[in-house]
């Protein structure tokens, strides 16, 4: 009985150490001045498996694809060192709940959305980044080229764009 307890206090510290952890990250998040890109997730599978369905050519699940892809530039995104200390995130769609708090905090302060047009396999795919209420940019590339593009255009390394 008295195992039961304690696994039970266990598990309701953990659960309150887990909330705490969130609001905390999403706190930093949304009190920080750094760059914050949302990459559209929702709009790559989407985008990918209307391809799909249209041409009825995909031989690989175009959402799995697509995702692959996506973890690749995030990859690319967190090791280039211009892109150091921009929150990237990933939105799943309005129905996905994962750190939803931190997507909020994060959708909340001015962020730049990266947008993937995912044709499954293709090695580059066509992409835009749009500041929210602001300027934008686009172009093509594999995910080293549009990590490249998108740490320069963000932390503002290149030309900077006007409204």
């Amino acid at each position: 009985m008295e195992l039961r307890l304690n696994c039970r206090l266990a598990m309701v510290v953990l659960a309150t150490v887990i909330v705490a952890a969130g609001l905390v990250k999403s706190s930093a998040v949304a009190q920080s001045n750094e760059p914050v890109v949302i990459i559209d997730s929702w709009w790559s599978v989407d985008y990918a498996k209307n391809i799909c369905s249209r041409t009825n050519a995909c031989s690989v699940d175009p959402a799995a694809e697509a995702l692959n892809f996506e973890d690749r530039l995030a990859t690319q995104l967190a090791a280039n060192s211009q892109c150091s200390g921009v929150f990237i995130a990933k939105y799943r769609g309005a129905n996905f709940d994962h750190a939803k708090t931190i997507m909020d905090a994060l959708q909340n302060r001015p962020h730049w959305t990266l947008i993937i047009d995912y044709i499954p396999s293709h090695q580059t795919q066509s992409w835009w980044l749009r500041l929210e209420g602001g300027p934008h940019t686009q172009g093509e590339g594999n995910p080293k080229e549009i990590a490249g593009n998108v740490c320069s255009t963000v932390t503002e390394w290149g030309a900077k764009i006007l409204k």
